[in-house]
């Protein structure tokens, strides 16, 4: 049985590629097919529609699944199918997690993600629009998360009992971020130039660096391009750099974050979220706790998303040993500088 329960998000809304039109003040308790379907075209969307009782459903691709908006005039309803064998227990953690979708079986068996949305309130044709980019990056987000796929990232990893041994990357609850945005309007963006560094400071890129204590922190080898890994001078703290040219939207981090983690351990969570300025950047600071094997690890990061693409910040050690690092992780983390 699939649980409906409710909890409190930021609504995430992606640009799907379109031109941006001047914003409309007019609210609207009704939107007809004529509406709907010119809202779809400005948007570039490849749809098709057909009668479906009363409504009219349009349909689009995204990422491999099929989209269904189905337009009740006065409400609408949008619907993929993610995945036939998913399995339940994600499900309902996903329901738990989210008050604006929810995953349930369709009429063909197939675990959908669906949402519904109501006109009576009023709203304007740049709501809808947004209604819609939320819904498609749900639909990446969930899948990804319901399907028991892999963060799409060779993150460098090392178990916490080894030292500076690299374990498999499927160990790691840190991931690529922008597979989040690669949707029928975005193009796969290859990494940016390895990042270069001196001791005590990692050049991301042109305008982020990474000041540390190179006394306390030493740079292993790039795993692969964009993504570093500094280990600390006890063996047992971690840090990680993944620097990418997409810019996931600030408000989406969590969720993506949140998708890369439970795709290893399906009960990681983030018990502690807070945006903050650091070094005149607005960073959203995320701890996250996942089981990495039988080992319970606190990961505690910076999430940069701008003009300068997605970087994010991460260290990690023990759950148990946390006490005793978490000031000098705090250190290290505050070195983060984007420049002007």
């Amino acid at each position: 049985m699939i649980l409906r329960l409710s909890a409190s998000i930021v609504l995430i809304t992606v640009i799907l590629g379109h031109a941006q039109q001047p914003a409309s003040t007019n609210r609207l308790a009704a939107i007809s097919d004529a509406s709907m379907r010119s809202l779809l075209q400005g948007m570039d969307l490849q749809f098709t529609e057909k009668p479906s009782g009363d409504s009219t459903a349009f349909a689009f691709q995204l990422n491999g699944h099929i989209v269904t908006l189905l337009n009740q005039v006065k409400s609408m309803q949008l619907s993929a199918c993610v995945e036939h064998h998913f399995d339940p227990k994600k499900a309902n953690q996903w329901n738990q997690n989210h008050f604006s979708t929810r995953v349930d079986l369709d009429q063909d068996g197939c675990g959908a993600l669906v949402s519904n949305v109501g006109f009576a309130g009023g709203v304007t044709n740049e709501m809808i629009e947004a209604f819609i980019s939320q819904f498609c990056t749900d639909v990446t987000i969930g899948s990804r998360f319901v399907t028991n796929l892999q963060p799409g990232s060779r993150t460098p990893s090392a178990p916490m009992d080894t030292g500076t041994q690299q374990a498999d990357r499927s160990l790691s609850p840190i991931g690529t971020m922008a597979w989040s945005q690669l949707g029928q309007h975005r193009k796969p963006t290859a990494p940016g130039p390895d990042a270069t560094s001196v001791p005590g400071i990692l050049k991301i890129n042109g305008n982020i660096n990474l000041k540390y204590d190179p006394d306390l922190w030493k740079q292993a080898a790039p795993h692969n391009d964009g993504e570093f890994l500094l280990l600390h001078s006890s063996g047992d703290g971690h840090a990680l750099v993944i620097a990418e040219r997409i810019a996931v939207p600030l408000d989406a981090i969590e969720d993506v974050a949140l998708a890369n983690a439970q795709a290893v351990d399906p009960n990681a969570k983030v018990v502690f979220r807070h945006k903050r300025r650091v070094n005149g950047a607005v960073l959203c600071f995320l701890k996250i706790e996942a089981n990495v094997g039988t080992v319970p690890t606190v990961y505690s990061g910076y999430f940069y998303a701008g003009e300068n693409g997605t970087v994010q910040v991460v260290t990690y050690t023990a759950k148990t040993l946390l006490p005793k690092y978490e000031r000098e992780f705090m250190d290290f983390l505050n070195g983060f500088v984007v420049s002007k």
